[in-house]
């Protein structure tokens, strides 16, 4: 479930019969080990989407400290994966505690490490990501008021700006949010 799709180089593996680029297919996983959606996870193909690779490790599975998940206590699904120019695999989403976290992957989904983007509240599932091509991290999400937050990273992940409210005057609510990269220090 909330299935989506990215593309980049290899990093770890070789491609195979001629396609140039690894996919990423990330979504909710684990669905029969803990009983309800709850972990996320990607997995690949080398092949241009005719076969796929088992999953690695899950990119969000245990809580931020921790501890396995209770079924239905945090909903597994995740936003649209993002892979870079450098073949780094990002994945967003609102976790456990209901704040923004960003896992990512410099192995083509095999291992993930995780950042807490901001400590304030978000709404929904959806954490949009996108990296520019000097490697410059942009996310975006709904805080709890329903208001567009955006906040971006010069140092993959390990910390992040104040989250900024983007949203014009007098906007009430937003949501289905969706991000893209574009030149250097672009979004």
């Amino acid at each position: 479930d909330h299935v989506g799709y990215g593309s980049g180089p290899a990093t770890v593996s070789q491609t195979r019969d001629g396609y140039p680029v690894v996919i990423q297919r990330c979504a909710i996983t684990y669905v029969a080990t803990t009983v309800a959606s709850e972990a996320s996870g990607c997995q690949k193909s080398l092949d241009g989407g005719a076969t796929w690779e088992a999953p690695g490790d899950p990119a969000f599975l245990f809580d931020q400290n921790g501890i396995p998940y209770a079924p239905s206590t945090c909903n597994g699904a995740v936003h649209h994966v993002f892979v870079d120019p450098r073949g780094w695999t990002w994945l967003g989403r609102n976790w456990c505690d209901q704040k923004p976290y960003l896992a990512l992957s410099k192995d083509e989904g095999a291992t993930w490490t995780r950042s807490k983007i901001s400590d304030g509240l978000a709404a929904g599932h959806d954490v949009g990501v996108g990296v520019d091509p000097a490697g410059n991290v942009y996310t975006f999400w709904t805080s709890q008021d329903l208001k567009p937050m955006i906040a971006v990273s010069t140092d993959d992940g390990a910390t992040w700006s104040e989250p900024m409210d983007i949203g014009v005057p007098g906007l009430e609510t937003s949501g289905a949010i969706s991000i893209a990269p574009g030149g250097v220090g672009k979004a």
